[in-house]
């Protein structure tokens, strides 16, 4: 895990430039799995990314000369395929069990509770750094109650949308869950154990975009994983993973749509 005070290079490689390395900003809000969250907004030469600014964790949006295009009062974990909206959480939070996913500074202010009932999963506006709470993580952990759940100690993470921006999905000990808009949020799956998620990447085997599927085990044993080209059939089985066996326990996935 970084230390609080580590910094973090923010910038890209050049193309046009031998592939020389373009540095935006910096940041102290990042963890070795996922950086500082470092993401594209929508179809633009704008990028969000995650900060501490010694009070909070924020969002800096720039422009790739570095200059600022604005600051979210609340971190990125995802953003809208157009770049119109983001999902936050408490990057602090996850201090007290993931600490792969966690940030070194910054303060949960609910860290003595196993189940947070302030806090919880954000939809921001990112053109306004409008923010709206659409549940707290207590609010989710009373839905379809897991018995074996009792004492455990809760968050959200590993959230993403859908390629139409219409749903996402997020991470909570316990179970997948979806709804529409916040609302009728109904539970998808719970059997089994879901070590790692499904996620949209560069592919040079498809020349593309691909998702890389959902590693699920039964008991202690992986199934399968898959990688498959966006808009195709495609599929190749365990060509970029390492086949890994998994803790009981490990949290789940949940989905729900977005309302604007």
């Amino acid at each position: 895990m970084a230390r609080a005070g580590d910094e973090l290079d923010i910038g890209y490689l050049d193309e046009t430039q031998n592939h020389e390395f373009v540095s935006v900003g910096r940041t102290t809000a990042w963890n070795w799995h996922q950086g500082a969250q470092l993401q594209w907004l929508g179809n633009s030469d704008k990028i969000v990314y995650n900060d501490f600014d010694g009070r909070q964790h924020v969002a800096r949006i720039k422009n790739l000369r570095g200059q600022s295009e604005g600051v979210l009062t609340r971190p990125v974990a995802a953003t809208s395929p157009d770049g119109s909206m983001a999902l936050s959480y408490s990057f602090a939070r996850l201090r007290g069990s993931p600490h792969g996913y966690a940030y070194a500074n910054g303060i949960d202010l609910e860290a003595d509770k196993q189940i947070p009932q302030k806090d919880g999963l954000w939809l921001l506006k990112t053109h306004c750094d409008e923010a709206r709470l659409l549940f707290t993580v207590d609010q989710i952990a009373r839905m379809e109650h897991e018995p074996s759940m009792n004492g455990a100690f809760h968050y959200f993470s590993h959230c993403q949308f859908s390629r139409r921006g219409t749903r996402f999905k997020f991470f909570i000990a316990g179970r997948w869950m979806i709804t529409g808009s916040g609302r009728a949020i109904r539970l998808i799956l719970m059997e089994g154990v879901f070590t790692y998620f499904q996620l949209r990447a560069w592919c040079p085997m498809f020349r593309g975009e691909a998702e890389i599927g959902l590693l699920r085990t039964l008991g202690p044993l992986l199934v399968a994983m898959g990688i498959m080209s966006l808009g195709t059939n495609q599929t190749m089985f365990g060509k970029l993973a390492e086949i890994v066996s998994a803790p009981t326990g490990t949290p789940r996935c949940r989905m729900m749509d977005v309302g604007c």
